[in-house]
């Protein structure tokens, strides 16, 4: 059906109606009332309108390193809240994402291969040598510098946040798009909890996938300490015919994490935080004529991007000054082989084969700050320390693999 004749079925029992105010966007307001002309005997009374509905409950943000309500930031800003379903799915990533926030997209190089394009800023859509212009955030530690997307699943995740725009100020270099923030559930000291999820999964014209999660919260100390694991696995179905290997490009991911919480007084809170998650995907997905599924015999493709991190993160109030302190490692690892049996013969090679590209990366952020207000002035200060270092092999194989060129 057409957007007008949805958007009015949609509507057709609320105070609301859709008005077409461009070619392709629409804006809903409050419907409008039919007036009728007055006569001496009758006059109508103009209805009252709906009352706007208030979510009671404030959602609040970090990403700004302030952490006020959503309606009261003056900033470009999108959030997930993810729904108990998508709480134990090891299948929702930042693709996932993308599919319900504006501004943001990823290339389509492939999970762990992409990108992140937030209004539209990016180097490039392949994992180059610069600087990313998105920063990929865990609970406020910077985890990206240069590296791809990790495609952190979203399990037991309390919400993800988007700050468009520019944000050197805040965050320094390599955040010239924004930055997208996962926010995780923390321990919980008060009471045990557990919940496990398992999934199916269909590719039209491809192979069926499955996927499974866990996640464990565990009281140490009453009201004191507790301990809360997640686990999770997930296997993609693929998708792209090669040759004679159907479905080639299927998508294997497992991973988990760890956090201990310790309540250090009233004010005060401690986490030591820890995550791993592997990515292999067995072939690329690309294809050479729009819209086919398949393409001709040819060296598999396969990639891995695998990352772990740890962080340490202390929370309190002094004074009615908020401080939080932070330090945190991330290490990633990538790898891809590429058929180079065409174009690469420039190299020296007589018969090039693969192409193979490794990279370790790690990067280590750390802050201190404090926020508050004093008298109608809200105020932010602190101190960051972002270290970011990346390490490179990559080689051309002939057919023999004893014979290589260092690129």
């Amino acid at each position: 059906m057409s957007a007008r004749e949805a958007l009015r079925r949609m509507l057709k029992d609320l105070p609301f109606e859709a008005r077409q105010v461009g070619e392709t966007a629409w804006r809903i307001v409050p419907r409008s009332v039919a007036r009728q002309a007055p006569t001496n005997q009758v006059r109508l009374a103009r209805p009252e309108q709906a009352p706007e509905t208030v979510d009671p409950i404030g959602i609040v943000v970090s990403a700004n390193k302030f952490p006020n309500e959503l309606g009261d930031i003056p900033r470009s800003i999108g959030l997930i809240l993810p729904d108990g379903l998508q709480q134990v799915s090891a299948d929702s990533g930042t693709a996932a994402m993308t599919r319900d926030l504006q501004g943001i997209s990823v290339a389509g190089g492939g999970a762990g291969r992409n990108q992140i394009f937030l209004r539209g800023v990016a180097d490039s859509p392949f994992a180059g040598l610069n600087q990313a212009t998105v920063a990929v955030l865990i609970d406020g530690v910077r985890m990206t510098y240069s590296a791809p997307d990790p495609d952190l699943r979203l399990v037991d995740v309390k919400r993800a946040e988007l700050l468009k725009g520019p944000q050197g100020s805040l965050y320094g270099l390599g955040v010239l798009g924004g930055i997208y923030q996962v926010v995780t559930n923390s321990p919980d000291a008060s009471s045990a909890s557990a919940s496990i999820g398992l999934g199916l999964s269909q590719v039209t014209g491809g192979s069926l996938g499955q996927n499974g999660a866990a996640v464990v919260n565990l009281p140490l100390v009453p009201e004191v300490m507790a301990l809360r694991l997640v686990g999770y696995g997930s296997h993609a179905g693929g998708w792209v015919h090669t040759g004679a290997r159907r479905d080639a490009n299927g998508l294997d991911i497992y991973g988990g994490r760890l956090a201990l919480g310790l309540k250090l007084g009233p004010d005060w809170r401690l986490d030591a935080k820890g995550a791993a998650q592997k990515l292999k995907s067995a072939d690329s997905q690309y294809v050479y004529v729009a819209g086919s599924r398949s393409r001709p015999d040819q060296i598999p493709e396969p990639s891995v991007n695998q990352f772990e991190h740890a962080a340490l993160q202390l929370n309190g109030t002094m004074g009615g000054v908020d401080i939080v302190a932070l330090s945190g490692h991330t290490w990633q690892r990538t790898s891809e082989q590429l058929d180079a049996t065409v174009g690469a013969g420039s190299f020296g090679l007589d018969d090039p084969a693969k192409y193979i590209d490794t990279r370790n990366y790690k990067v280590w952020d750390s802050e201190l700050r404090f926020s508050g207000t004093w008298k109608s002035i809200d105020f932010l200060g602190g101190i960051s320390h972002v270290e970011a270092r990346r390490v490179m092999d990559r080689h051309l194989y002939a057919i023999d693999p004893a014979t290589s060129v260092e690129i």
